[in-house]
């Protein structure tokens, strides 16, 4: 911030500590030039009952909330301040989609029991404009019907982290206004993006044109460290080995990963180009898919989705892609040994090929896990196998990892 907005911050710091409300919302209302109201104002549609009753059954899991969130949002209609706060918030969300730390919204001080509404309510703001984008594309009403359920199982997620308080996490609304955009949309039990081709973390995928085998190159220059864990591209700490990738026009040269536990050979493997296709290159479109929390990834119903959303793209946007992907930290190859064969995940992953991604922020998987991104594992007590299992990495001092996944058109067809 320039000495002008800083000025600005804390003048509205000390009108906000006035009105009892969060102090940190200053820095997000001054990068939204917001103005204080000198009197009544047109209160947004999201702070409505009829809004609210339109809308709630769309999160699935919440009918239960509707008087509640009309009692808040009835407060905030009436209350000129708030009122303009969140109508700020909204047009720098979901309208001129502003990137500010979205996560320094906090709810109001004197909500209680409820102080996570106010950001609920935010939340389901973007139904309609979810609603508005699908059918832009001409995509029918019940694909934004169920990519709605997504704000219902981000919801499940505060509400375990805080004590069966009920709510929605600031840090994750940006997730939504991608929705608002049209670059997210909810296909069977996933979610996609349209991607750009990526080398930074995709490996060099190549098919036996006579056998449908298939083999991942790790890229020229990767890094990893001693246990085979791949670091980012600009560590300089901790490599024990760089791969190399060799391509000429006949032939590729390099170090695969194992597609059953991304492992990497530390053996160099030469593959004849004129026996084996290159799968997808810079310039292509992939679908980079995303797993919605709020329920169990049933395997079958996964298995499904795939082969569907390849035909959605191309009927819906005309995107003919060449693989799908998915990087995570719930793709941590670590699970196989810690969940049953049986289990979906394990299905899941041992369906499709897996890489290494590299070494990331391990509060990500944490917050997912728990719905906060700290905690301590010694006194922390699950309340499921996965809360479980991830306590007990962490107290062995196991690193929470993430993975990546592909599949091929030919896999899923």
């Amino acid at each position: 911030m320039d000495p002008a907005q800083e000025a600005r911050k804390q003048e509205l710091v000390e009108f906000l500590k006035g009105r009892k409300l969060d102090e940190s919302f200053a820095e997000v209302l001054t990068m939204l030039d917001w103005v204080i109201p000198e009197g009544p104002i047109d209160c947004p549609a999201f702070l409505t009952p009829a809004f609210i009753e339109k809308y709630l059954p769309e999160l699935v899991w919440f009918d239960d909330l509707k008087d509640r969130l009309i009692a808040v949002a009835n407060v905030l209609a009436s209350d000129p301040v708030c009122c303009s706060m969140m109508t700020a918030v909204y047009v720098g969300l979901y309208i001129d989609r502003k990137s500010v730390p979205w996560n320094l919204i906090q709810p109001q001080k004197f909500f209680g029991d409820d102080a996570g509404l106010p950001v609920l309510l935010l939340a389901m703001a973007s139904i309609p404009l979810i609603h508005q984008r699908y059918a832009s594309f001409g995509i029918p009403e019940e694909y934004a019907i169920r990519h709605s359920e997504w704000i219902g199982g981000a919801a499940k997620i505060y509400q375990a982290a805080h004590e069966g308080k009920p709510g929605f996490t600031s840090s994750q609304i940006f997730w939504l206004a991608l929705g608002a955009a049209g670059k997210i949309t909810r296909v069977g039990r996933f979610e996609f993006a349209i991607d750009d081709f990526s080398d930074w973390w995709i490996p060099a995928i190549y098919v036996n044109n006579a056998t449908g085998e298939k083999v991942a190159f790790a890229r020229d220059g990767w890094k990893f460290n001693a246990v085979g864990d791949r670091l980012p591209n600009e560590a300089t700490d901790g490599i024990e080995f760089t791969t190399t990738l060799v391509e000429t026009e006949t032939t590729a040269t390099g170090f695969a990963f194992n597609p059953i536990d991304s492992s990497i050979s530390r053996e160099l493997m030469t593959i004849n180009k004129a026996d084996w296709t290159l799968v997808a290159k810079t310039g292509d479109k992939v679908l980079g898919l995303h797993i919605p929390g709020g329920r169990p990834m049933d395997f079958e119903e996964a298995k499904r989705t795939l082969p569907l959303a390849l035909d959605f793209f191309k009927k819906y946007r005309g995107v003919d892609a060449k693989l799908i992907t998915c990087e995570s930290w719930i793709l941590n190859e670590q699970w196989l040994d810690r969940l049953s064969p049986e289990s979906n995940l394990v299905k899941f992953m041992k369906y499709g090929r897996l890489f290494k991604f590299p070494l990331f922020n391990p509060q990500e998987g944490i917050f997912f896990v728990f719905g906060h991104d700290k905690i301590d594992p010694a006194t922390h007590k699950a309340d499921n196998k996965l809360q479980q299992m991830m306590i007990d990495m962490l107290n062995e001092g196991v690193p929470v990892k993430a993975g990546g996944i592909y599949f091929t058109v030919d896999m899923v067809r």
